[in-house]
């Protein structure tokens, strides 16, 4: 690729805050329930559910690349781009490419359901999900058993997701990990269409409205 290069912004502060801050709660999940801590594992699952729908309403109105609409395309698009991907001669994507907008939306939703199985779950012993008391004891062994099993099927998923972006970033050649981080990239021109950026702080009001309802239904009830 050749031409001049300028720096565009690519990621806004809440997508990227949203990013890292499930990976590290997904570790933080993990590391409670091999401690033992499953007080620490309810918290943290929590508040994976509450990050994750604020998210998905952000995929609404959020900025340009944090939108669906933005990086979800048609089946037609999909195999050209996957044409594209085996000739490695893809073409830069301001935001998600189209094979990652149908990963992200299938993570999206393996951690949605993942925390929402966690509430009516047991280990049989100790501890109860807060929403455990609102179903059937043997309905609540079958979730809590999706629970564990959804978790290896959300690690594969996760695993696919970074071996992609290693995938761009050293074989393709396409720096897509330093902007999740910066929220900028060197851009050969010509340059992409404009991206419309809103103000992070209804991102901040949408997870504080999310995170009311969240302790309003589950920890109230």
């Amino acid at each position: 690729m050749t031409g001049p290069q300028v720096k565009i912004r690519i990621w806004d502060a809440p997508v990227r805050i949203f990013h890292w801050s499930i990976v590290g709660l997904m570790g933080l999940s993990w590391w409670s329930v091999e401690q033992g801590d499953m007080e620490l594992h309810q918290w943290s699952g929590i508040t994976v559910l509450t990050l994750v729908l604020a998210r998905i309403l952000w995929g609404f109105y959020g900025s340009s690349t944090a939108r669906f609409r933005h990086f979800l395309v048609g089946p037609g698009r999909m195999i050209m781009y996957l044409s594209a991907i085996a000739a490695r001669k893809v073409p830069p994507v301001a935001g998600h490419t189209p094979t990652g907008g149908w990963m992200i939306v299938l993570l999206l939703l393996l951690i949605l359901l993942q925390p929402t199985l966690g509430l009516f779950a047991t280990d049989d012993i100790l501890f109860e999900g807060p929403l455990y008391g609102f179903v059937s004891q043997e309905l609540s062994y079958t979730l809590t058993a999706l629970h564990k099993s959804l978790f290896n099927i959300l690690l594969v998923s996760a695993g696919l997701h970074i071996l992609a972006a290693l995938y761009y970033q050293f074989i393709l050649r396409e720096k897509i990990i330093p902007p999740m981080v910066t929220g900028w990239r060197l851009w050969h021109a010509p340059l992409p269409r404009p991206l419309q950026f809103i103000n992070p702080l209804w991102a901040l009001l949408t997870l504080g409205i999310v995170g009311a309802v969240v302790y309003q239904v589950i920890l109230s009830s």
